[in-house]
């Protein structure tokens, strides 16, 4: 079920001929036995709480004697919701992960190592808490070519490489490589020109 929304539980008695007979859920007391359940109505309709994962979850359902539980997976479908990391463009996984709950350190502009502040390692696919965890631009050039390497890629994110003969913030283009190959985490942009001279830089944007 989607984290935040509900679901409509049915019960129904095993009759001996293998027939089900449903049971109106207001006959049915309702309970929460285990996960992230704000509860089930007398009607039987469970409302789940905002996760940061997809986490498991049981109600129960008693009608006179008969005792029966069934297993949820609430579904963590929105990533920026949870908590008092919610609607700060970073997914709540990623921050729970490296700075567990309510650290004010995970917050977008918290940059203890003056080497990126949380938003842009989110985006790079970087460790927050290492500061050797960067993002690398290697360049080498050979005959008629220059091969960009960047490192790491990350998935769900769409990489580019600019360049400039100055470094005038309006004279920034984007390279139309010749050739772009994956090897592991390193992305590799191939120029079949080689300028005397040139500036390059890196843009990552989430898909």
């Amino acid at each position: 079920m989607p984290e935040a929304g509900t679901r409509q539980i049915y019960a129904a008695t095993l009759n001996d001929d293998g027939t089900r007979t449903a049971l109106p859920g207001v006959d049915v007391i309702w309970s929460v036995a285990a996960g992230p359940i704000v509860g089930v109505s007398s009607a039987g309709l469970a409302t789940a709480h905002a996760v940061y994962q997809d986490t498991p979850a049981t109600v129960r359902g008693q009608w006179g004697d008969a005792d029966e539980t069934l297993a949820l997976t609430v579904l963590d479908t929105l990533p920026d919701n949870y908590g008092s990391y919610a609607a700060d463009s970073i997914e709540d996984g990623w921050q729970i992960g490296y700075y567990g709950f309510d650290n004010p350190n995970a917050a977008p502009g918290y940059d203890p190592f003056g080497t990126g502040d949380n938003l842009f390692k989110y985006i790079a696919g970087l460790n927050p808490t290492d500061p050797e965890s960067r993002l690398h631009l290697r360049i080498a050039r050979s005959t008629g070519t220059t091969a960009l390497e960047v490192e790491p890629i990350v998935a769900g994110r769409i990489y580019a490489i600019l360049q400039s003969a100055t470094l005038d913030a309006e004279q920034w283009s984007t390279l139309t490589p010749h050739e772009t190959r994956d090897t592991g985490a390193v992305r590799t942009f191939i120029n079949a020109t080689n300028a005397p001279s040139m500036f390059y830089r890196v843009r990552i944007q989430q898909q």
